[in-house]
């Protein structure tokens, strides 16, 4: 698979934004989870931001993780006159 080098250097960027999306989207679901035993209503409203807030991280995980997908298979057969690493190599 052949990839310009400047997608390539945003590729890990792209990997290392959605694991940290990944990472504090768990962290909101066990916040949520912790606060869904209490009963009284702040606890409810914080519950009900923290899942918009979580829902949120996840839509942008999917939308990430779709753009990366797409640099790879834009560039796996293009080759024009542009500078070319070739991943399979490394």
């Amino acid at each position: 698979m052949k990839i310009s080098i400047q997608d390539a250097t945003l590729i890990p960027q792209v990997e290392t934004r959605i694991d940290r999306l990944t990472v504090l989207h768990g962290t909101l679901l066990r916040c949520i989870g912790a606060l869904n035993v209490n009963t009284d209503s702040t606890s409810h409203l914080v519950c009900e931001a923290l899942q918009q807030a979580a829902d949120e991280l996840a839509e942008m995980i999917v939308q990430d993780t779709q753009l990366c997908a797409l640099k790879l298979s834009r560039y796996r057969n293009r080759d024009v006159g542009e500078q070319f690493i070739d991943l399979e190599d490394e």
